[in-house]
């Protein structure tokens, strides 16, 4: 089995650091204390880390439906493609 290592956006060299920073998740966007960043300052928490492809997928389409529905005063939670995705 090979591994693959690097950030998992875009595949470039991680940094270890000395000191813990606070970053933010490129994907579900919370903030974290961490010691590991990307060469370009890209960060993935341990949960979205996790995640399988098709699970990444759906997270990022319901914050892109979600910051949409909030840019145009639509009440996310009546979008129907959002529905299920607040229970």
């Amino acid at each position: 089995m090979e591994y693959k290592s690097g950030c998992l956006f875009c595949g470039k060299e991680l940094l270890y650091l000395k000191e813990p920073e606070e970053l933010s998740c490129l994907f579900c966007k919370r903030v974290f204390s961490t010691q590991a960043k990307c060469v370009d300052n890209h960060f993935v928490c341990d949960a979205c880390h996790a995640l399988s492809a098709n699970d990444l997928i759906e997270l990022i389409h319901h914050r892109q439906l979600f910051y949409r529905s909030c840019r145009y005063g639509i009440d996310a939670y009546e979008e129907p493609e959002l529905k299920n995705a607040w229970a």
